[in-house]
């Protein structure tokens, strides 16, 4: 196997754990929200996911930082897991042609 494959092979692993991450970032954001409207106070207990996504895809280093996150975050908050619209590669591409 030569070096291109096998570092094409660990990318295509790395989407597989980043999508799985905001998969995960966005049902505990939701349930957070669930919470939050039933009178529960959340402020305690964010799992801060988006900074180890934004770590593994180099969003916190770039000059951009702030407008990435924005878009990160409506990218959240338009997903609604109960209506079964959770395909996050599908979000993703159609949002901003990420191509993942």
């Amino acid at each position: 196997m030569s070096g291109f494959t096998i570092f094409m092979t660990n990318m295509s692993g790395m989407k597989e754990i980043i999508c799985s991450l905001i998969e995960d970032d966005i049902k505990h954001t939701q349930l957070m929200q669930k919470l939050e409207m039933a009178g529960f106070s959340v402020l305690d207990h964010d799992l801060k996911l988006s900074d180890t996504i934004f770590k593994l895809t180099g969003i916190e280093e770039s000059p951009f930082v702030e407008e990435l996150s924005k878009g990160y975050i409506k990218i959240v908050d338009k997903v609604d897991l109960d209506s079964g619209n959770h395909n996050i590669k599908q979000i993703l591409n159609s949002s901003h042609k990420c191509n993942f």
